[in-house]
């Protein structure tokens, strides 16, 4: 701000990065947030208000520590009042308000022991400040904007003043593992510290909005959002330092800090953080595309760190793009198989990374999903076709008409069929099945077929309504149907039986072939019902192995491992991570893995934690190469010890990693959303 009066002028920042509840995961970069702040707003270059005019509110216990802190300061302000708060967001009430952690908050009880964003409104919209400026870094800051559970936007933005938020009402903000700040008051303190090249003598909050919103969007984060009161958004927030050049600032002294942190913090057992520089990878050379004939040219790179691994080659296939590819690449034999942006399907060499082939549909796109199945290689089109390749050449077989759009088809194949099911909510579910040798339909079922999962012993699994059912994978026929409290929402078969988790909370075991419902529990004890996830569904993710069914409920972050045999819950755990995704379970060694905010290893027999890597944001799904965990967080690949969860390496994939890695003669690969790929050597 570049203040006609910066002694009438108030500033709060508020930062909440370390919480007492393991369910809120802290929040590092936090204090540089804090930190980095304070140093522009006391730069004279830059917005030029004296320390005494600057409150940091540290790790708050309390709401009302917060409370007081912004009503001094809004009693104070005549000409500006900016407040800032960079924390953990949560919705909860009836009304699906917007609430504000400190340090002592739950996520049980988030609307009494949380800060209101109603409260710390009307305090701002009371204060006398001629400007009012609130910046929001927090999980779903952007219901800030809207009607708050009903009530007139109009009511919620505050009147002459200029909000501007890290994320939609229904997003979560970001905090990239290992970054010096969270990525929202990332690109806000570039700007502010760098300047904008170009730009004028001034940076408007509009400007700034602008410009950050386009800063994460081109990273693949959460766009930021604002809202603006009568012409607030030409206020000026700082001086643009890159538009003339400017003498050394003055020294600035610190200004006053209310920090209500605990004075020590133990950190939980067996639970580890990511290493600030953790080792990284050492490229060899890389395969680069150029132009638009499909070759490679191969040139040395010079080494850049020594370490246990080996980045053995890299593609960029085609930069142009509508919707990069986001998904792990199959692998047919020695042949990675991946999408490239032209929205070809391209065959590369696993060892090389030279293209073997290319496969393109006139006038068509080829999209997901990619499904192997043998020496085939079966892709769909957006005109309404799946298609099926030769994995070694890239010579198409056969296609065959899907009934609905691909984005919404699911394949899944056993050694004669390859089932084609279509989720489409504005269609008529449907369910083929086409020979995998010559491409003829030989049967088709109206059914909600979901995913189908294909159980030994010739027989597909599938939903219809409340009933689970299975068909005879040769003609298509019900073999059995069981109707089960509650619709299934997810299911596993191997030659133990059928698993099926359903949306009542229950869980039940089948027999395979006569599709006996040996038991059906409500895993004890349920989750609490979270109320910023009231309006999340219920849904299930299962794994088994070793007499143990391990099934977690993503809405409550409640694992359990139940007995294989009786259903009974030998074990149960609260995975932290709130609102977020979960990762698939993986099961090997006698330990499950999976992914909330942390990645955890977990003796899938007794539950008892092996370790608990804390990533700062959610990791996704794991993928094990011996004493190897391989997977993607942020904007890195990780590789850590299965049996310590040390992080052994950790490779730079340059956007943020969405899905599992793929494994192949001793490599490990994934596609980043760039459509990319890269293997390294484990």
């Amino acid at each position: 701000m570049i203040l006609a009066d910066p002694l009438a002028s108030r500033a709060v920042l508020i930062g909440v990065g370390a919480y007492h509840e393991p369910e809120l995961a802290d929040l590092s970069a936090v204090a540089n947030n804090l930190r980095s702040l304070t140093d522009i707003l006391t730069d004279p270059l830059r917005c030029g208000l004296p320390s005494e005019s600057i409150t940091v509110v540290s790790d708050p216990r309390t709401p009302v520590a917060v409370a007081q802190a912004v009503a001094k300061a809004a009693d104070e302000a005549t000409d500006a009042l900016l407040v800032y708060y960079a924390g953990h967001g949560m919705r909860a009430g009836r009304r699906r308000e917007l609430y504000l952690a400190v340090a002592e908050s739950s996520v049980e009880f988030s609307d009494v022991d949380c800060l209101p964003y109603q409260r710390l409104r009307d305090t701002v919209l009371d204060s006398p400040a001629a400007v009012k400026i609130v910046i929001l870094d927090c999980c779903f800051s952007g219901a800030a904007l809207d009607g708050m559970g009903g009530g007139p936007a109009g009511q919620v933005v505050i009147d002459g003043a200029y909000v501007l938020t890290a994320t939609s009402a229904t997003k979560l903000a970001m905090a990239p593992v290992g970054a010096e700040h969270t990525a929202f008051t990332g690109e806000l303190v570039g700007l502010l510290t760098e300047g904008l090249p170009g730009g004028g003598e001034y940076l408007s909050l509009d400007t700034v909005y602008h410009h950050v919103s386009q800063r994460l969007r081109s990273k693949g984060l959460p766009r930021a959002e604002a809202a603006a009161r009568n012409t607030s958004g030409t206020f000026t927030l700082a001086r643009n330092v890159a538009a003339t050049a400017s003498p050394a600032p003055e020294s600035v002294s610190q200004p006053s800090i209310v920090d209500e942190s605990p004075a020590t913090e133990v950190a939980p057992a067996q639970t580890a953080k990511v290493p600030a520089a953790p080792p990284a990878a050492e490229v060899a050379w890389t395969v680069e595309r150029v132009g638009p004939v499909v070759r490679g040219i191969r040139r040395p790179i010079p080494p850049l760190v020594a370490t246990h691994q080996r980045n053995t080659w890299k593609i960029a296939l085609d930069v142009k793009s509508r919707e990069p590819a986001t998904f792990a690449p199959p692998v047919a034999g020695d042949t990675l198989l991946m999408a490239g942006t032209d929205h070809r399907l391209y065959g590369l060499d696993a060892l090389t990374g030279a293209v073997r082939w290319a496969f393109a549909e006139p006038e068509r796109s080829l999209v997901r999903p990619v499904l192997v199945a043998g020496s085939r290689v079966l892709v769909c089109d957006d005109g309404g076709q799946v298609h099926c390749l030769d994995s070694g050449t890239g010579e198409r077989q056969w296609r065959h008409p899907i009934a609905g759009p691909a984005e919404r088809t699911a394949l899944v194949a056993d050694g004669a069929n390859v089932y084609v099911a279509v989720r489409d909510d504005l269609a008529t579910p449907d369910l083929t099945a086409v020979d995998l040798a010559t491409g003829a339909a030989r049967w088709r079922h109206r059914i909600d077929a979901r995913l189908p999962v294909l159980a030994p012993g010739g027989h597909v699994v599938v939903r219809r309504e409340n009933r689970v059912v299975s068909l005879a994978a040769d003609s298509g026929e019900d073999r059995w149907a069981r109707e089960l409290v509650g619709g299934p929402v997810a299911s596993i078969a191997d030659t133990d039986g059928v698993v099926v988790g359903t949306d009542a909370g229950r869980v039940a075991s089948l027999a395979p072939a006569s599709g006996e419902i040996r038991w059906q529990v409500v895993p004890k004890p349920r989750p609490l019902l979270l109320r910023f996830a009231s309006e999340m569904p219920l849904e299930w993710v299962l794994a088994a192995a070793d007499g143990v069914v391990v099934a977690a409920r993503p809405e409550g972050k409640r694992v359990y491992g139940l007995d294989r045999e009786t259903g009974e819950t030998g074990w149960y755990m609260h995975a932290n991570g709130w609102g977020g995704p979960f990762s698939a379970i993986t099961i090997a060694g006698g330990a499950a893995y999976f992914a909330t905010r942390d990645l955890h290893a977990v003796e899938a027999a007794t539950g008892r934690v092996r370790w608990t890597l804390r990533t700062g944001y959610y990791p996704g799904a794991v993928t094990l190469a011996g004493d190897i965990a391989c997977f993607g967080v942020g904007e890195y690949l990780y590789a850590v010890d299965t049996a310590t969860g040390t992080v052994r390496w950790r490779h730079l994939v340059g956007r943020w990693h969405a899905t599992a890695p793929t494994l192949t003669n001793g490599l490990v690969a994934f596609v980043n959303d760039a459509a990319a790929a890269t293997a390294l050597r484990l």
